[in-house]
């Protein structure tokens, strides 16, 4: 029997190694972890763009899915809202 990630259910480990070096909050929304399991098998590392400078993505190491209108300002986690960028990307967004 074959164990698949507990976050993204790749198969394979107990959690791939995409899921363990995101390190991103655990969302209960089954919407969410839906279209985050989606976007994780879809992205293509050098290929993918992020969605806030435009640059292309090298690795999952460095990316994050980002909410292009935060949930907290009426946002969804509906796969329209969702988009690739760059983790520290994503993060001076959320700081500023």
């Amino acid at each position: 029997m074959t164990s698949s990630c507990i976050r993204c259910g790749r198969p394979g480990a107990s959690m791939c190694r995409a899921c363990k070096t995101m390190k991103t909050k655990v969302y209960h929304d089954t919407e969410y972890t839906s279209n985050r399991r989606l976007m994780l098998e879809q992205f293509t590392p050098g290929h993918t763009v992020c969605g806030i400078c435009h640059r292309v993505i090298a690795s999952v190491a460095v990316m994050s899915i980002d909410h292009v209108i935060a949930v907290r300002r009426g946002g969804s986690h509906s796969r329209g809202n969702l988009q690739y960028a760059h983790r520290s990307c994503n993060s001076s967004k959320q700081s500023g």
